[in-house]
């Protein structure tokens, strides 16, 4: 996944809807809308600890906590171990493959 494709993901778990956004030196280009119209490159959770701990908050406001098997750690004790490493990236990846399980849960339980 790219860090666009895993910006937009969070974005759009985060309540944000895709949209087209007008950037003066370019024209129209790829946005979301989330507390007003960003440009997808302006999306900040793959470099800002701002950015990405209301999304590590929402997550662990669901509540769910999903089993991968005998002896695998679930998604949210693999964001806690992200968290404890500090590393960005680290906590960057655990949410978006959360985010994608999540997703996927809601369009087979529909």
């Amino acid at each position: 996944m790219t860090v666009e494709q895993g910006n937009r993901l969070i974005a759009e778990f985060m309540g944000g809807v895709p949209c087209m956004v007008n950037v003066k030196s370019i024209g129209e280009v790829e946005g979301i809308y989330l507390n007003g119209a960003l440009p997808m490159d302006e999306l900040q959770y793959h470099t800002s600890w701002d950015w990405l701990m209301p999304v590590v908050e929402k997550i662990r406001s669901t509540g769910i906590a999903k089993p991968l098997g005998a002896g695998v750690i679930s998604l949210q004790q693999q964001l806690d171990a992200a968290l404890l490493s500090c590393k960005m990236e680290a906590v960057w990846q655990a949410v978006t493959k959360f985010i994608q399980w999540y997703n996927n849960q809601k369009t087979t339980n529909q």
